[in-house]
């Protein structure tokens, strides 16, 4: 993890623009097949992206969140046996339509299997732009605009939620 340190008012007022860049701003969070993170002390916050594209990404399993919380252990364990990574099928290529372009995303995956339901015509269409949209909200002051990006956010998590419901439904009836 990338790890952003706060700087004083006269540390910043003596930084180069390309020491402003290194300190301030945030690129390549969306990388093929890897979990990216940075940490801010400014405002106490961690962006980050995970992008899988051609393998699965280890997500952790949390053996300190039941070293911290013993009472829950046998709860969280439960909940991870029930996640599933619905990439697996489309990364070794149990399931494959060549409608989905060699991609395991469910932006590809979901049209293909399910040709009702697509992110084409939505005002966020990807998780990179939700990310962005959802991080950007804490500085909008416009409450028509606030709204509005709430209301496309919902639309696309919606989308996302439901599309893996069926991509799971029409995975079942193979």
């Amino acid at each position: 993890m990338n790890i952003r340190f706060q700087n004083s008012p006269a540390e910043t007022k003596a930084m180069t623009t390309e020491q402003i860049r290194e300190n301030f701003l945030v690129q390549n969070l969306m990388q093929d097949d890897a979990i990216e993170l940075v940490y801010s002390h400014y405002d106490r916050v961690i962006i980050g992206g995970v992008k899988p594209v051609k393998k699965t990404i280890e997500l952790p399993t949390h053996n300190e969140l039941k070293a911290d919380y013993p009472e829950f252990e046998s709860a969280i364990t439960a909940i991870q046996a029930r996640i599933v990574d619905l990439m697996v099928p489309f990364r070794k290529k149990y399931y494959y339509l060549n409608a989905m372009q060699n991609s395991y995303s469910l932006k590809l995956v979901l049209p293909a299997l399910v040709p009702e339901l697509s992110y084409d015509e939505m005002i966020i269409a990807d998780g990179g732009n939700a990310s962005t949209a959802f991080y950007n909200l804490r500085f909008e002051n416009d409450e028509a605009k606030i709204k509005e990006t709430r209301q496309a956010l919902l639309e696309y998590c919606k989308l996302d939620t439901l599309g893996m419901v069926r991509v799971l439904e029409k995975l079942r009836l193979v």
